[in-house]
């Protein structure tokens, strides 16, 4: 407005000289100022002109790049190969100004990389969701003059079913029951089994696939608990 031009802007009322009060900011005044500027002579009655300044700010690249949709927050499956897993954009008001991204921490190369100009996080490699679930790094833009924006990443890696269940006990389980027991006890087994697969990917269902005298059992698919089918005959 009128108020913060004239405390911007000064003139020497003798030389006519225009100077400024104080740093010029383009991303306030945008590009182009207009002035009015106005001549008095010294004769009665006083006589005035006036005339339109111009003044073009150019801009200095004094802005440091900002990242845009914070906080950034990706989801990955383990099994995803190399890929573009997400695409990020930090922009400043300066002019013509070029932005650089980077990951900061090199020891994440053999994992990740971003595209220095399109901001693109592409995976190196598969992420293996038992080793390690989530990552939080830094990503920077830098701008032609050093400037840096920075902003925090954080990637959850979702589970793929890539365990084969493992029984807890050894394999070949062994136990002694009479003959004259009775159909539908439970014979003192419960397999039990697990993998480092999570949720329904470690939904376990027990089964009794073969083996000698298979049909004279049963085994409950989610508790694992083994009983009798069928009456048992030893000398069968």
């Amino acid at each position: 407005n009128q108020t913060v031009l004239q405390n911007t802007f000064s003139i020497n009322s003798s030389t006519g000289v225009v100077s400024t009060s104080m740093p010029l900011d383009r991303e306030v005044y945008t590009s182009t100022v207009t002035l009015i500027v106005q001549a008095s002579d010294g004769g009665s009655p006083l006589l005035t002109g006036s005339a339109l300044l111009l003044l073009t700010v150019t801009d200095v690249i004094d802005v440091a790049p900002e990242f845009q949709l914070l906080p950034y927050d990706v989801s990955v499956n383990e099994d995803q190969s190399a890929s573009v897993i997400a695409t990020f954009s930090a922009s400043d008001n300066d002019l013509g100004d070029v932005v650089r991204y980077a990951i900061p921490d090199a020891a994440l190369a053999r994992y990740f990389s971003i595209g220095e100009f399109n901001g693109q996080l592409s995976l190196v490699q598969k992420l293996d969701r038992e080793t390690q679930d989530r990552w939080v790094f830094n990503i920077t833009a830098t701008d032609t003059n050093n400037l840096v924006g920075m902003a925090t990443v954080t990637i959850t890696v979702t589970d793929y079913n890539d365990h084969n269940p493992m029984f807890l006990a050894a394999e070949n389980y062994s136990v002694s029951i009479s003959e004259d027991s009775s159909v539908g006890l439970p014979i003192g087994i419960q397999l039990r089994a697990d993998d480092n697969d999570i949720g329904t990917n470690a939904d376990f269902r027990f089964s009794i696939t073969g083996g000698a005298g298979a049909s004279n059992f049963s085994v409950d698919s989610v508790s694992g608990v083994i009983s009798i089918a069928d009456s048992l005959d030893r000398e069968r």
